[in-house]
């Protein structure tokens, strides 16, 4: 989406300082681990002889794997997080922005989606009740130049944000959630490429 950038902007770098003291969290978790292995080594070392020495040194290693491991999941974790906490504040700011914003929006999502045919749309309740004057004209240009008609129904569809396009029976789901949940694993790779991209 065209405007996702602009507004995970403005939450951009509290979510670079939250990832870096998570990771930093993580890495001081992996230390921790490593320092007790180490005791634990030491202490088996003190036993002495071969055996025990090669029982410590198989230990530290599996030790050392554990904690890398860990502090991967955790990363990984908390980064997977992080992102989808920045795509929830992003709809929720897309869906509560003033009007004239919010509705030159829904006009090209409508644009992208209008037919050739007789159809009826559908907006959520909080949508119906803050349509700006003139809405209903320039969607009715925008069905004309598409070569059909398109009506806005009185009855509120069931959805937070966004509308439906009903042709034929059949409804068309463009609400922001719909909308997002269609394009998440691109929401997320543009999300990561924007927090994340430093670290490669």
């Amino acid at each position: 989406m065209a405007g996702l950038e602009n507004i995970t902007g403005s939450i951009l770098q509290e979510a670079k300082d939250r990832a870096a003291v998570l990771v930093q969290k993580a890495q001081n978790d992996a230390e921790q681990i490593l320092r007790e292995a180490e005791r634990d080594r030491n202490d088996i070392l003190c036993r002495g002889r071969q055996k025990a020495d090669r029982d410590a040194d198989a230990y530290a290693a599996s030790i050392d794997s554990q904690a890398e491991h860990r502090t991967r999941e955790a990363i990984l974790s908390e980064k997977q997080a992080i992102i989808r906490e920045i795509i929830e504040k992003a709809r929720e700011e897309l869906a509560t922005e003033d009007n004239d914003p919010y509705f030159k929006m829904m006009e090209n999502l409508i644009r992208r989606n209008i037919r050739a045919q007789s159809g009826e749309i559908l907006f959520g309740e909080r949508d119906l009740n803050r349509l700006p004057a003139g809405f209903e004209d320039r969607l009715d240009r925008m069905a004309q130049e598409a070569g059909g008609t398109l009506r806005i129904s009185p009855v509120p569809a069931e959805i937070e944000n966004g509308f439906l396009l009903r042709y034929g029976g059949i409804d068309e789901n463009c609400s922001l959630k719909s909308l997002f949940e269609e394009k998440r694993e691109l929401l997320q790779d543009t999300v990561h490429e924007i927090l994340f991209r430093q670290e490669t």
